[in-house]
């Protein structure tokens, strides 16, 4: 009689063996723990075949499979049963997608030297400098400069996080680095 071997801890089908006969009743044979006389299935490459205490099951096998999700985020899958998640990348994409966050942080640095760039213009070291003369009275050519500067830093910063947000919620594709600029609020010195 041919017994069928499972793993203790995935129960998975391991090999098969013939039974030996019980030297105390020969009419029967014995069967070790983690071992059945059910006969498994038949299985393909990417199957087992799992034992669950009565009968046989057949269960998806990729273990060692690699596979890519969204932003290039890699997984391994280990265990009977996992299948490739629907939109997975069986090969590595040859450039991954940004992250959510890694769109925010480039777009938001494109921003920042935006304003910065614009503060140079007047001959301060950055947007930051010149907001600081907003609140200083002793030179009011300077105080009314760091106040539009101030305003429009606002403007600006609102502008871009109310773009990010429509890009983040699908209601709108990733602007290039010159679209999003072209839509935030222009600066215009007063006077």
């Amino acid at each position: 009689m041919k017994i069928y071997h499972f793993s203790p801890r995935t129960s998975e089908l391991l090999s098969e063996s013939d039974a030996r006969c019980d030297p105390l009743e020969p009419d029967r044979y014995l069967i070790p723990a983690f071992a059945t006389n059910v006969a498994p299935p038949v299985t393909s490459e990417i199957e087992t075949a799992v034992f669950n205490g009565s009968a046989w099951e057949i269960m998806p096998d990729l273990r060692g499979t690699e596979y890519w999700l969204a932003y290039g985020d890699k997984r391994t899958i280990s265990e009977i049963g996992e299948t490739v998640p629907d939109g997975a990348l069986l090969s590595e994409p040859s450039q991954p997608s940004p992250s959510p966050t890694q769109i925010e942080a480039a777009k938001v640095a494109i921003v920042q030297r935006h304003m910065d760039d614009a503060a140079r213009v007047y001959r301060y070291d950055d947007i930051k400098t010149a907001c600081t003369y907003a609140d200083e009275p002793a030179v009011p050519k300077f105080q009314v400069e760091g106040q539009a500067f101030r305003a429009w830093r606002s403007l600006v910063w609102a502008a871009c996080y109310a773009i990010l947000d429509e890009v983040q919620s699908g209601a709108r594709g990733i602007p290039t680095d010159a679209e999003l600029l072209a839509e935030l609020p222009k600066f215009a010195m007063p006077g």
